[in-house]
């Protein structure tokens, strides 16, 4: 029994991290678009399948993600950026490649 506060305070931990680092540094990056690289994560449980699907870009300044579903999502960008362009890009977010955070674009110009 004493687990169970342990593991919700240990999930409420986890929460609030991925918060920060999802909705904070808003930063504003000048790069060129090596690559674009679509992603589809599909999960199965207990009878349900989900499917996650998002873009990478991959950067002159990093990996940035692109979401097409979900609060950041915003697929409209997807068909205005190509491949050796250069844009602005306005991201949220941090870039932790081995947990797969990336900073999400919010806005290109």
């Amino acid at each position: 029994m004493k687990k169970i506060p342990f593991m919700i305070a240990i999930a409420i931990v986890i929460s609030i991290l991925a918060a920060i680092t999802t909705f904070s540094n808003r930063t504003e990056v000048i790069a060129t678009v090596n690559r674009i690289e679509k992603i589809e994560n599909v999960t199965s449980s207990e009878g349900n399948t989900t499917t996650e699907v998002y873009y990478l870009l991959f950067t002159s300044k990093g990996t940035m993600r692109l979401s097409i579903h979900g609060f950041l999502a915003h697929p409209e960008l997807l068909g205005r950026i190509k491949i050796d362009s250069t844009y602005t890009f306005r991201t949220m977010g941090v870039e932790i490649p081995f947990v797969e955070f990336y900073p999400n674009v919010v806005s290109v110009k």
